[in-house]
């Protein structure tokens, strides 16, 4: 009785096994013999193993199809490219090593954006493809980790930045580029054009960027609640801007308050049509007698100091002992750079002016008159003796 049983199941077996249409080749995807000991039927096929295969599934039917847009053909899975194994079940981006061999990492298969990644299993860890591997990434509850140039780095949300490895909150206002924080943790920002970086006092938002405009030549900044204007070179700062203010290289330009241009200019250089020009009227005293070199409608003018007149190489001095007689009686004229002295003779002494302390006249002094008279003595006495001795010459 038992044989009879025997012979029909396995009848039934081997009707399942060659009916058209239901599986093929059971060996297909069968998992490695063992080398075990297994019962087989009249046609050398193993029991055990078709059990297994109807267990496992590995044939596919209505009620077992195959994954992932795969096809079943025959008890067969015809899978896509992008997927393999006996139900379309494994992405084939995911092959064994794909996301390296730690436990902590699992492959995923993205079928929407046909694209494979690897993620790490805990939280806070980020997977870096470098040494595929899953490292400590905690942005903070405000930013992503992302792996940029094969380093782990924190992607700040809007109106956030790293600070301290941790997204924190950074807003500079609506006018603001962007917001950083420097390696002391404090906040900057990064502000477009005409405006600066403002701290308003007693202000918990810290720094934001406000109007800040000195001019197209000019750079703005704030010092609290101060406006600061850097201009550039040439020009000057005037009523909150920078206004143009250039005198050439060999000056120095200033504005008025009322915004008008002056120039100073160099030793040498005179200004002409709003710049320092080169004015040397070439004279080699021009330093020590104070030459004034100017220009009259574009044209140069020398102009020498009180004393002096044009010369053909310098402005020579004009000799007023010999052009004139500037000095009074009795006294001697003597020439100098520009002008003169009067020097009183010997035996006169000066009378200068009260105002400009000039000399105004030379009167002998007393000493000069008892001379006098002392000489006309001695030469009376001696015209009288010389009488005498030649009256008793004629008389003996």
């Amino acid at each position: 009785m038992r044989l009879f049983y025997y012979f029909a199941y396995l009848l039934v077996v081997s009707a399942f096994v060659y009916i058209p249409g239901a599986c093929t080749d059971v060996s297909v995807n069968l998992p490695p013999s063992d080398n075990s000991i297994h019962p087989l039927n009249e046609e050398n096929t193993s029991l055990d193993l078709i059990n297994a295969a109807s267990v496992q599934g590995e044939m596919c039917n209505y009620t077992n199809p195959c994954q992932n847009d795969g096809i079943c053909s025959r008890g067969q899975c015809s899978c896509p490219k992008d997927y393999s194994g006996p139900r379309c079940e494994t992405p084939t981006w995911c092959t064994w090593g794909r996301c390296g061999y730690g436990s902590d990492v699992e492959c995923v298969w993205n079928r929407i954006r046909q694209e494979g990644y690897c993620r790490c299993t805990k939280r806070n860890y980020h997977y870096l493809s470098k040494d595929r591997k899953c490292h400590e990434c905690d942005c903070g509850g405000h930013g992503s980790c992302q792996e940029v140039d094969d380093m782990l780095v924190c992607k700040c949300n809007v109106k956030y930045a790293l600070k301290a490895s941790k997204c924190e909150s950074c807003d500079c206002g609506p006018w603001s580029e962007g917001c950083s924080f420097d390696s002391n943790g404090e906040k900057k920002c990064q502000c477009p054009r005409d405006y600066a970086s403002k701290t308003k006092k007693w202000s918990e938002q810290g720094a934001t960027c406000e109007y800040c405009y000195c001019g197209e030549s000019g750079r703005c900044s704030w010092d609290g609640e101060e406006k600061l204007c850097d201009c550039d070179d040439g020009y000057r700062l005037f009523n909150g801007k920078c206004k143009k203010c250039r005198c050439g290289q060999f000056g120095v330009c200033t504005l008025s308050e009322s915004g008008e241009k002056k120039c100073s200019c160099d030793d040498g250089y005179a200004e002409v049509y709003g710049e320092c020009q080169e004015c040397d009227c070439n004279f080699t005293t021009r330093r020590t007698f104070g030459v004034n070199c100017t220009f009259v409608d574009g044209l140069k003018n020398c102009i020498c100091p009180p004393g002096f007149v044009v010369g053909l190489k310098n402005c020579e001095d004009i000799n007023e002992c010999y052009t004139s007689r500037p000095c009074p009686a009795n006294a001697l004229c003597i020439n100098k750079p520009g002008t003169f002295e009067c020097k009183c003779e010997s035996g006169y002494k000066p009378i200068r002016s009260s105002l400009d302390l000039k000399l105004s006249r030379c009167e002998e002094t007393q000493w000069r008159q008892a001379t006098i008279a002392l000489g006309v003595i001695l030469s009376i006495g001696i015209i009288w003796i010389s009488c005498y001795i030649m009256k008793h010459k004629s008389s003996s």
